[in-house]
């Protein structure tokens, strides 16, 4: 007797949820109205206008999931966070492949363990009912992430790729989820494979030479940064990057300079002063770069004045220097100021240390004494 009665109790609850009865046409243009109306007084943020036009909606077609999902959205603007969540749970319940998201950000701006899974459980059903949306699995990855689901964001990312193909943004996701797993080994490969992929990435670059930074690796990090300044077409913008990571634009800053000084001696003088000013962008205070250009300056016909000043600079920090003392002493020459030329000259000759400079300065003191 107990199986003959489950039997059917148990059909009855497999079948199908009934269908929401129909809503005559001329209501229905009516309701099409009014949920516009509501939209743009939603966009416009006159919420009391809007909450009377979703109620109108309510009235005219009670089984709209949209207009629950919005009247929840706007019970949330308004603080009445417990009507807004009933509100959007019932637009799920009526709609769940339009609905979900706005439910999972109420829920996950709450913030709390309960509300965060309850958002994980809603985006896993929207993922199961549509498992080829990227976007959607996209929403998914943080909250796996947030919830320390390290197996399960692992498998997400491999369904993402395989919808989305392998990338950049896979990459650096592989990477962070690896990392904060603790598994740091395997967050360095994610970084090598997508270099692989693309070896002239500046973002990739500069991410595995600030990873050399961190272990006090310098001799890497300046092979990175080599290999940025060498190979990788840089624009304007992207030195604005490079600058963000010391390290790196440390080193780049001096590549520049030598790179600025055989563009001198190519005769390339004004691709050379652009390479200098883009040696001082990333190290303003590069005394190489300073002194070198500062000459330059000097001796090519540039601004005389803006060459001392930087040459100052120079002798400022380093006032022992004899290559800087002597280019200051120089540049002192070429305005006609050869008793303080003579003085720093002189005083470049007493703080020399090598055959090649002294020979330098003391033509540059012969010449002046002339």
């Amino acid at each position: 007797m107990v199986l003959v009665v489950l039997l059917p109790l148990t059909a009855a609850f497999a079948k199908k949820k009934p269908a929401a009865p129909t809503v005559p046409e001329e209501q229905l243009e009516q309701f099409k109205y009014y949920f516009y109306a509501s939209r743009e007084a939603l966009d416009k943020e006159e919420y009391d206008r809007a909450l009377v036009l979703l109620h109108f909606c309510e009235q005219l077609n009670p089984y709209d999931g949209l207009t629950k999902s919005n009247l929840g959205r706007l019970y949330a603007a308004l603080g009445r966070e417990k009507d807004a969540e009933k509100t959007l749970e019932e637009a799920v319940r009526l709609a769940p492949n339009d609905c979900w998201e706005p439910f999972a950000d109420f829920l996950l701006r709450k913030g709390d363990i309960v509300s965060t899974l309850r958002a994980q459980i809603v985006t896993e059903a929207a993922h199961r009912r549509n498992p080829k949306d990227a976007d959607i699995a996209d929403y998914l990855l943080p909250i796996y992430v947030k919830r320390y689901q390290w197996n399960k964001a692992v498998a997400l990312m491999d369904e993402i790729d395989a919808l989305r193909g392998y990338n950049a943004n896979s990459a650096l996701n592989r990477y962070r989820i690896y990392y904060q797993m603790g598994n740091r080994k395997r967050a360095y490969e994610e970084i090598d494979r997508y270099l692989k992929q693309d070896p002239t990435s500046l973002y990739f670059l500069m991410l595995k030479s600030n990873i050399y930074a961190m272990q006090e690796n310098f001799v890497e990090v300046y092979a990175i940064a080599e290999r940025i300044a060498k190979t990788v077409p840089l624009e304007e913008e992207d030195y604005q990057l490079i600058k963000q990571d010391k390290y790196c634009a440390y080193y780049i800053s001096l590549i520049k300079a030598e790179e600025a000084d055989s563009l001198i001696v190519a005769g390339n003088i004004e691709k050379a002063f652009e390479t200098y000013e883009i040696s001082l962008f990333l190290l303003p205070q590069n005394l190489y770069t300073l002194n070198n250009y500062a000459y330059n300056i000097a001796i090519h016909g540039g601004d005389i004045k803006q060459a001392e000043r930087m040459s100052a600079e120079t002798i400022k920090a380093e006032p022992n220097n004899a290559i800087y003392l002597d280019t200051y002493g120089w540049i002192l020459h070429l305005q006609g100021q050869n008793a303080l030329a003579s003085f720093y000259l002189k005083r470049a000759l007493e703080n020399v240390k090598d055959d090649f400079n002294r020979k330098v300065i003391q033509e540059h003191l012969d010449e002046l004494e002339k």
